[in-house]
């Protein structure tokens, strides 16, 4: 629901907007935890991630909208994943401003933390700005995670927050990439 509220008026606007999802190959959430208690991987993923396209820069929502509707929360949380396919999506682009809005429901999983601080930090030196947005009981972190959030346990409130979050972030005098 919050991807169809914030896509729809954007692409009405002509704003091109790119809507992706993230998750592990599993197909249950508990699969990801049924690993050996001895393990001691050193690496922040540990199963293969999926990603599903909803929606790509230069389709119209009205074309697409049906791949919002056959959305499943599945898996876990692969959330440095899902920023790193943002962020080359983003760093592609010639517009102004280019944002990337991280929604989510749930924690990173285990060992994303570093990763993500990483990223967030060789964004902002590209002029992306990543903003993490944290959905229900359970998602407050990120506003420890990310510099830049906004955290509701109501989804009623998510899209008003985010209205006056880009409106925050956005001069529209901006002329020079990434300004």
């Amino acid at each position: 629901r919050v991807m169809c509220a914030l896509t729809e008026p954007m692409d009405a606007l002509g704003v091109k907007v790119q809507v992706t999802g993230f998750r592990n190959g599993r197909w249950t959430y508990y699969d990801n935890y049924n690993r050996p208690n001895n393990e001691t991987r050193t690496y922040h993923r540990y199963e293969s991630i999926r990603h599903d396209v909803f929606k790509s820069f230069d389709e119209r929502f009205s074309a697409v909208k049906w791949r919002f509707a056959n959305t499943m929360a599945v898996g876990s949380t692969p959330m440095a994943d899902g920023i790193q396919l943002g962020l080359d999506s983003l760093s592609e682009r010639k517009e102004a401003h280019r944002v990337l809005l991280v929604i989510t429901d749930g924690c990173p999983d285990g060992g994303h933390g570093p990763v993500i601080n990483r990223q967030i930090r060789l964004a902002k030196e590209s002029g992306i700005h990543v903003v993490g947005v944290g959905l229900g009981y359970g998602a407050q972190y990120v506003e420890g995670l990310f510099p830049d959030s906004v955290y509701s346990q109501s989804i009623n409130e998510i899209p008003k927050m985010l209205v006056a979050k880009l409106n925050d972030l956005l001069d529209f005098r901006a002329a020079k990439r990434g300004r």
